[in-house]
């Protein structure tokens, strides 16, 4: 079973972090930087990093509620 011996290593991601990550990503990929964000998410989820999704996903809704400010 792949990933059956993967050791699980949990990162906590503050709000700051997310926050300046949101920006690069918004100067980067300006209004698709949200669908970017969610495409990513589901990558790492198909991997079974679901970590790292969870990032992804909070960064998604960090920058679906920036877009919807501008």
């Amino acid at each position: 079973m792949p990933g059956k011996n993967r050791k699980t290593t949990i990162v906590a991601v503050s709000e700051a972090d997310l926050l300046a990550y949101s920006s690069g990503l918004l100067k980067s990929y300006g209004k698709s930087a949200h669908g970017y964000a969610r495409r990513r998410a589901v990558d790492l989820k198909n991997c079974g990093d679901i970590e790292g999704e969870a990032v992804w996903q909070n960064l998604a809704g960090i920058l679906e509620r920036e877009g919807n400010r501008s």
